[in-house]
């Protein structure tokens, strides 16, 4: 799990092309999956910073727009 995170910190551009949006208030925060593992990483981020919100131990439901 902290390899995703580390990996998402040192990221050259986010979201990734894995991840997806899900709607968490307020507003909605972007995912990425621990590659082999059933536990998801919602994040925000903005143009200096990654934002780790929580983790999950199931999947989000994407966000529709």
């Amino acid at each position: 799990m902290f390899a995703t995170i580390g990996a998402l910190g040192d990221a050259a551009s986010l979201p990734g092309p894995g991840d997806f949006e899900t709607r968490f208030a307020p507003g909605r925060a972007y995912v990425r999956r621990v590659s082999g593992h059933n536990v998801w990483i919602l994040y925000r981020f903005d143009r200096d910073h990654v934002f780790v919100i929580t983790v999950r131990g199931e999947p989000p439901v994407p966000a529709e727009d």
